[in-house]
């Protein structure tokens, strides 16, 4: 597929059985100039379009030697620079008004509408768009965010 088109994101959803909240696994862009923490802007941009949800902050962008055969870390090297895997826990969620309750089926449906209204959002041809990219890189890179300790920053002035 890669050969024939351009392939802009892959994302593996998966399950998981010990942290709590939704949240995504991505590689962190060290080799790639001028791209750096550019792998955080979607799943930020998630988090602010389901805060009660999705939580950037238990994102992890550390590609560890043992998750080297992953999906998501084989289609990354392969050039497909957003890369991720989403888990949802078993446990449960610890934002909002969500605290201490499970996931429902609902929860899963919304997560997945949300996920593709973003994925709209963050591809939008507009150029504004793209220098609202840079400027969310920019920031995180100013508040420390980092590939282990993701930055959950205000993007609110960005439209």
């Amino acid at each position: 597929l890669i050969e024939e088109r351009q392939v802009v994101m892959f994302c593996d959803l998966h399950a998981h059985s010990r942290k709590s909240n939704i949240f995504m696994y991505g590689c962190e862009g060290k080799g790639h100039e001028g791209r750096k923490l550019q792998e955080q802007i979607f799943p930020l941009l998630l988090h602010k379009n389901a805060p009660e949800k999705f939580s950037f902050e238990d994102c992890n962008f550390n590609i560890q030697r043992s998750k080297e055969n992953t999906a998501r870390v084989v289609v990354w090297l392969m050039g497909v620079e957003n890369s991720y895997t989403m888990e949802a826990s078993f446990c449960g969620s610890s934002l909002g008004s969500r605290a201490n309750t499970h996931l429902t089926v609902k929860d899963f449906e919304d997560i997945g509408q949300t996920f593709c209204e973003t994925l709209l959002d963050y591809y939008n041809e507009d150029p504004r768009n793209e220098r609202m990219k840079l400027k969310i890189c920019s920031r995180l890179m100013e508040q420390g965010s980092n590939a282990e300790q993701p930055k959950n920053i205000d993007i609110s002035d960005y439209s």
